[in-house]
């Protein structure tokens, strides 16, 4: 996981530690290969991921971000959630076609499906979605609302490093996010 500066400072010491969606950037997986079962396990941990939802206070949090309204529901409310992979032995549409199927043979909600792969020396395959204007590439190649970037000119890291600074929210203010869980009644204490 990438957290941000608003994430609590004393939790990024080594050991497991509760971290709070307010405070995540984006969240990956990193596979050796897709292959197999590793594109579905992938698909599989980006659903339940996308089924966390931000406390997000539009009177506190919502005064300066880089999200266009139509992207809220898949980079806001929830948080990027992104693969990359060191290889796989499938085409990179092949790929994008395998997610299709699975997203539709599992009957994934728009806001519950993966954000982008990367699979490294092919390119990324990036979810175009009904809202993601952050995303829509000149060059990229759709098939539904999945689209293709394959690896040109631009690596494929700096292709996911450029597809991170449009997908992730970056607020100028949040509120903190301890108070949001914290059972706080400031009329408890008297001066």
């Amino acid at each position: 996981m990438f957290l941000n500066r608003f994430h609590p400072a004393f939790l990024h010491d080594d050991s497991p530690k509760l971290v709070y969606i307010e405070g995540v950037l984006a969240a990956a997986e990193v596979k050796t290969s897709l292959s197999g079962e590793g594109l579905a396990d992938c698909l599989d941990k980006a659903r339940c991921f996308k089924q966390l939802q931000a406390g997000i206070d539009p009177r506190l949090d919502l005064e300066s971000h880089t999200l266009d309204n139509e992207d809220w529901e898949y980079f806001l409310w929830r948080r990027p959630f992104f693969a990359f992979a060191f290889d796989d032995r499938r085409d990179l549409p092949k790929i994008r076609d395998n997610i299709a199927s699975w997203t539709e043979e599992n009957r994934v909600p728009e806001n519950e499906q993966i954000d982008a792969v990367f699979v490294l020396g092919k390119g990324g395959i990036l979810n175009l979605r009904s809202g993601f204007g952050g995303d829509r590439s000149p060059g990229g190649a759709g098939h539904g609302q999945w689209g293709m970037l394959e690896q040109g000119q631009v690596p494929v890291f700096a292709q996911l490093m450029t597809w991170l600074t449009r997908a992730c929210p970056d607020f100028s203010a949040l509120s903190p996010i301890l108070l949001r869980y914290a059972s706080f009644d400031p009329s408890a204490y008297r001066r």
